[in-house]
């Protein structure tokens, strides 16, 4: 069984690698969260997508099919759905953890 302190500071390390704006390296430790705390396939799929929808943003941006004010929003939602995807696994796991 995972210790629930192991969960807590890896949650929290994807929390503080959002707020550094170090996305690629959230989304890789969110993809790793995930393949270790959860037994869903569709979550591990939601992370792919999340990621490559990302990185298509990106490339957008780069190569100025979209500004950042454009981009931004669809930004954010993405790192919204990344947070929610981690919350849910997280919760999911406190709920077995104290059952």
């Amino acid at each position: 069984m995972v210790a629930p302190n192991d969960i807590a500071q890896r949650y929290e390390e994807i929390q503080l690698l959002i707020a550094d704006d170090k996305i690629p390296e959230a989304v890789k430790r969110t993809m790793d969260f995930i393949r270790d705390f959860s037994d869903d396939k569709d979550n591990v799929n939601e992370v792919i997508v999340i990621s490559a929808s990302y990185t298509r943003l990106e490339k957008a941006e780069r190569r100025g099919v979209l500004t950042f004010d454009q981009a931004e929003p669809q930004r954010n939602k993405l790192l919204y759905q990344m947070l929610a995807l981690v919350d849910g696994v997280q919760a999911g796991l406190a709920l077995t953890i104290t059952t």
